[in-house]
């Protein structure tokens, strides 16, 4: 009744996700899109919008939708209204390189936390500074617990509280490079964080949700 010629789910398999009503086929042509890095698995999704690093072609198989992947990154940036002036990096002031990650902790696995652990072994005074989600004193516990297992004291890990976004973009002047946790990739954290003038490492897995750093830093120039 309302004439939709192509709609687009933006949420897969996550809460409150409407994809029975896709499956009902409310459209001639339904593409997903952002919200959840894998196939739907529906028969009546049509499309797959991606791109050629986060979803390859030899890739294609493994999707139920045609995947239309677009020339850069699929994803998109509207930069905000008001941000601090990028600064020079800490380490240019004499202090010890300081790594950070401000994604969602429970992307932090302990995996994550063991390679992270062993580039600041090679990096003497290395310091890492994390953003808490919810309970800093709680998160801080644990995860300071798992650096030490892997030998990285607490004087070596800093933690922020959550922050409104306005006060957010303060903290990237307080970073050197930035370390994208994996095999679930930052989006618009790493966005954010290149966006202030941060380096990204990223690590290219073998899935869509893994290449997301892989997608975000071919798209800027950095594919190295």
């Amino acid at each position: 009744d309302d004439g939709i010629d192509i709609l687009v789910d933006l949420s897969g398999h996550t809460g409150a996700s409407r994809l029975p009503l896709f499956a009902r086929r409310l459209a001639p042509v339904q593409a997903t899109w952002l919200g959840y890095l894998n196939t739907t698995g529906l028969a009546a999704m049509d499309y797959l919008i991606a791109d050629e690093v986060a979803v390859p072609p030899a890739d294609g198989p493994h999707f139920t939708e045609t995947v239309a992947r677009l020339p850069h990154s699929f994803l998109c940036f509207r930069p905000p209204p008001s941000v601090p002036e990028v600064r020079n990096p800490p380490c240019l002031s004499g202090d010890a390189i300081t790594f950070g990650c401000f994604n969602n902790t429970a992307k932090l696995s302990r995996q994550v936390i063991s390679v992270w652990a062993e580039i600041m072994r090679r990096v003497p005074n290395a310091r890492i500074h994390l953003k808490c989600r919810i309970d800093t004193k709680g998160e801080s516990e644990y995860y300071g617990g798992l650096f030490a297992d892997y030998g990285i004291g607490g004087d070596r890990v800093i933690f922020t509280k959550y922050l409104p976004r306005d006060r957010y973009y303060d903290e990237f002047a307080k970073l050197d490079i930035a370390l994208d946790p994996f095999p679930y990739n930052g989006g618009t954290t790493t966005i954010d964080t290149l966006w202030m003038g941060i380096p990204v490492v990223s690590l290219r897995g073998n899935r869509y949700l893994s290449r997301l750093g892989a997608s975000i830093l071919t798209t800027v120039g950095m594919e190295e």
